[in-house]
């Protein structure tokens, strides 16, 4: 397991932050989502993080068909081609887990953000 931590400063405040990054989101998934192609949304429900409050749920498939040349899509199982996200938005908390359906248990993205306004001084975030 390789942990990496990165602190990362943008001229927005914490509400300003939350919108953009939710806007965004939804314009990209809408745009890359084309003829059965670009992102599946399973579940996308409210959810109560005990830390951290109520935020959302979302689970995920992200469809790579198109994003790879052919001759790779001939040689690799349908599974291959794609990646299920769970993810759960408890601002200023986050955590999103990608996995490979073809190596569930060996192929796993943890990916825990947790959103602070401050200039990246706070200890231990």
């Amino acid at each position: 397991m390789i942990i990496k931590e990165y602190r990362i400063l943008v001229p927005l405040t914490l509400e300003e932050y939350v919108r953009g990054q939710l806007y965004s989101t939804a314009k990209v998934s809408r745009a890359e989502t084309k003829k059965g192609e670009g992102v599946e949304v399973l579940v996308n429900e409210p959810t109560e993080h005990p830390q951290y409050g109520k935020g959302q749920y979302t689970k995920k498939i992200y469809h790579l068909g198109n994003r790879l040349p052919s001759f790779i899509k001939f040689i690799l199982p349908a599974k291959a081609l794609l990646l299920e996200e769970e993810a759960w938005n408890c601002f200023p908390y986050c955590k999103t887990i990608i996995k490979s359906p073809l190596f569930p248990d060996s192929l796993t993205f943890t990916i825990e953000t947790m959103h602070v306004q401050d200039k990246g001084t706070e200890e231990n975030v």
